[in-house]
């Protein structure tokens, strides 16, 4: 059995992992637990926030984030212009380059790229289930997918979250997170190829018992 404890950006995380992770999780033998961060503004915040956590030793304790690649904190480990073009390849690198600044081997890092709602246009049309009277603004989002090879590549210049915005009345913990639940895991997983690798690494946390 594995003790996992999530440190997300705020409450639409913390009830997306309650309500679409840890249950499909225990199947796995991983056991969850959530914080939410103060914020993620600056690295070095973000790092003291983290690090108390890393003081329980027990053998079956693992920790994953989840906050966003958009706005990501200024000098976050490895960021440069050098990184990758491609945005899965260079969150990748910087996840890699947060985990070994951390200095915790049991450290998972997640960075969602680029950002929560990058998820909900897996399938933006479930969106049209709590914005019925908006289903005109749901189908101008739903023409955007196709222009991106996935939901992640969704560029920063025009973010997931600005784009969903035009939809009146749109709120990230409710009707966000109740579309990423009717969407469900495994579309999720086969859309959002990033997202997917880190569901596979918490699962495997389980056969390490």
């Amino acid at each position: 059995m594995i003790r996992l404890h999530f440190l997300v950006e705020g409450l639409t995380e913390q009830q997306f992992v309650a309500e679409l992770l840890a249950g499909h999780l225990e199947q796995f033998e991983v056991f969850s637990t959530t914080s939410q961060l103060d914020g993620v503004s600056k690295f070095e915040k973000l790092a003291k926030e983290l690090r108390p956590f890393f003081l329980d030793r027990s053998s079956d304790a693992r920790f994953t984030t989840m906050f966003d690649y958009y706005r990501l904190p200024r000098h976050f480990p490895g960021d440069s212009d050098a990184l990758p073009r491609d945005p899965i390849e260079r969150v990748a690198a910087l996840e890699n380059s947060f985990a070994a600044s951390m200095g915790d081997s049991r450290l998972v890092p997640y960075i969602q790229v680029h950002e929560f709602e990058a998820l909900l246009f897996a399938d933006i049309s479930k969106l049209a289930s709590y914005h019925s009277e908006h289903k005109a603004a749901i189908r101008e989002l739903e023409r955007v997918r196709p222009k991106f090879p996935t939901p992640e590549h969704i560029d920063q210049n025009d973010p997931p979250s600005k784009r969903i915005a035009k939809v009146p009345g749109y709120d990230k913990p409710t009707s966000g997170v109740l579309t990423a639940i009717d969407i469900g895991l495994a579309k999720l997983r086969a859309e959002c190829a990033h997202f997917n690798d880190w569901i596979n690494r918490l699962e495997r946390l389980g056969d390490r018992t």
